[in-house]
């Protein structure tokens, strides 16, 4: 009787549960909608040559949760076409750490770095190797291997056991497994490293040997620079520099690439 009594309560629980979801969804489908049109009417703003009212239009849809690359990549056109070179190169960033190849986003973030007269940062040996797919999709192929390795142990050790067939998928998953975590550890400074910033200030920002605007000068940062962050300070942000240099920067002249 006992086992009689818990069926309806967890039957009644699988019924809640998709009322709860459909509930969330609806409350949520008018978000969505908003940043669908934002998104929309950035497009058509662009098109007829209102870029800047076409950017802040991108900037809503980002904010209304519909973040993806080609959106990045539609705002870091809309701000070159605005002359906002500093954030056009933020988001052609913000655009490759989510899909690296995305030809179009880096055609026009060469373009800029020309443009301005930018070093491209130096590519290190494991996103030279693995970068060229992207931190997701890495993870999914470490996902592949994980399962892979976990029904070779079901076959080998089940009820019906396939020795041959098991430890062939075991070795598979193992292998498969260990190039997606190795690529994945590798990569976690790479593209989508949190550190990764941009100055997007054109007001003559300079990076000081101490968090003070009186503070000697280390090196002036050209709008567009990249930058890795090593530490918040209130105001400041204590940054390592595209030559390995160090310095003070005030934090209101940067954006990070992937946000916080």
């Amino acid at each position: 009787m006992n086992a009689l009594h818990s069926i309806p309560t967890v039957t009644g629980a699988f019924r809640v549960v998709p009322g709860l979801l459909m509930f969330a969804a609806v409350l949520l489908l008018p978000a969505a909608a908003s940043a669908e049109t934002d998104f929309e009417r950035g497009n058509l703003l662009y098109e007829s040559g209102q870029y800047a009212d076409a950017a802040k239009a991108y900037e809503r849809s980002v904010q209304g949760g519909v973040a993806g690359s080609n959106l990045y990549f539609n705002l870091g056109n809309a701000y070159l076409r605005a002359d906002d070179q500093g954030r056009a190169v933020l988001n052609y960033q913000r655009a490759l750490a989510l899909r690296p190849a995305h030809p179009e986003a880096a055609a026009n973030l060469a373009f800029v770095r020309r443009s301005l007269n930018l070093a491209a940062p130096s590519p290190d040996a494991w996103s030279q190797a693995f970068g060229w797919v992207g931190v997701d999709a890495w993870s999914v192929v470490a996902a592949i291997g994980m399962w892979a390795l976990l029904a070779g142990l079901v076959v080998v050790f089940g009820a019906w056991p396939r020795v041959t067939l098991g430890w062939s998928l075991v070795v598979l998953g193992l292998a498969v497994f260990g190039v997606g975590l190795t690529a994945l550890i590798g990569l976690r400074g790479g593209t989508r490293d949190a550190a990764r910033a941009i100055v997007v200030s054109e007001s003559g920002t300079k990076a000081h040997y101490a968090p003070a605007d009186n503070s000697r000068d280390v090196q002036a940062l050209a709008v567009g620079s990249e930058i890795r962050v090593l530490q918040d300070r209130g105001s400041w942000t204590y940054a390592e520099l595209a030559d390995g240099v160090r310095g003070w920067v005030t934090s209101g002249d940067l954006e990070r690439v992937v946000p916080k």
